[in-house]
């Protein structure tokens, strides 16, 4: 895989710039209210407020953790999405006979507390609403943890908001990971302006937050740098769609959704070509074969469906 480094470019007057290498480090909560405000103010996209990149689940968990903090409790993720379970633990002397020896030690017993876990109700317009569900828990308990995932879904922890801003960086500025584990972007001359007012927008609501940014020249080393950032992002979306339709698991809607992700990704790989003057022609061969594999799975489901329903009204 091309270097990282050969990205860090020292501009040249004779060389274009490419766009922008960005990275950020995070630190302390940040207020959802008063970023949703500056978001306005930016005049950015209201589909990608921080209200519809929330993880109530995560919230829950950071919420348990920190009841759990100091005292002799584990928080443990259940099957459901979003569910948990808070386990006492409590540590005991036991005497075991061994032989003429009696051997003292401590022994651990755990005992599950209450359960907590997410609900999503979708009323007649389709809209959702999320509700926190407990068991087992007393009073006390369901106060303090409705008290402490409320605190948790305005004030963003650092993890929760780093899914968040990676999601909106994604797919407001169309930036592609440099490193694989991801934590550095590539941002695209023309989408530059819109980062920038994201950086504007977070960093006012919490300062703490910092945004380094080196500019990219569009030399070859650069070019190379990208494309293999492109054809690895590409390729991972369609190895992953590829592996789903192998399974056979994927409905109607789920096919559909997946359609979708694809149309975007070649509309994103037809602007990196445009952007650094270079074809993807492997990986958007690919891209059209898996289309058509999942055209063709929308038949079947297709047909499969108006086949029970002739069933059906056949035993009727």
């Amino acid at each position: 895989m091309t270097d990282t480094t050969s990205l860090i470019v020292a501009p040249d007057s004779d060389i274009a710039s490419a766009g922008k290498i960005v990275m950020w480090a995070l630190s302390g909560p940040t207020n959802r209210t008063e970023l949703q405000d500056a978001w306005d103010l930016e005049g950015l996209p209201s589909s990608l407020k921080p209200s519809d990149f929330t993880q109530p689940a995560l919230s829950l968990q950071n919420a348990l953790r920190e009841l759990a903090r100091g005292k002799r409790s584990l928080v443990r993720p259940l099957r459901q999405r979003g569910a948990w379970c808070v386990i006492d633990e409590v540590v005991f002397d036991s005497d075991v006979e061994d032989g003429e020896a009696a051997v003292t030690g401590e022994d651990l017993e755990h005992t599950t507390s209450y359960k907590a876990w997410i609900e999503r109700t979708t009323n007649s317009t389709g809209a959702s609403t999320i509700h926190l569900r407990l068991k087992d828990a007393d009073d006390a308990t369901s106060d303090a943890v409705h008290d402490a995932f409320t605190k948790h879904r305005e004030h963003m922890a650092a993890n929760t908001f780093s899914a968040w801003l990676t999601k909106v960086i994604e797919d407001c500025t169309a930036a592609v990971k440099i490193r694989k584990s991801g934590g550095v972007y590539y941002v695209p001359e023309d989408r530059v302006p819109v980062f920038d007012s994201i950086v504007s927008a977070i960093t006012t609501a919490n300062p703490q937050h910092v945004f380094h940014t080196i500019t990219a020249m569009k030399a070859d080393n650069c070019v190379a740098t990208v494309l293999d950032a492109v054809n690895r992002e590409a390729a991972e979306l369609v190895d992953a769609i590829e592996n789903e339709l192998d399974t056979g698991d994927l409905g109607k809607r789920a096919l559909n959704s997946r359609r979708g992700n694809l149309a975007k990704l070649g509309d994103k790989l037809a602007s990196y070509e445009t952007l650094l003057g270079s074809r993807l022609d492997d990986i958007k061969n690919r891209l059209e074969d898996v289309d058509v594999a999942l055209g063709e799975a929308i038949l079947l489901d297709v047909e499969a469906s108006n086949a029970i329903d002739l069933l059906a009204n056949a035993q009727v």
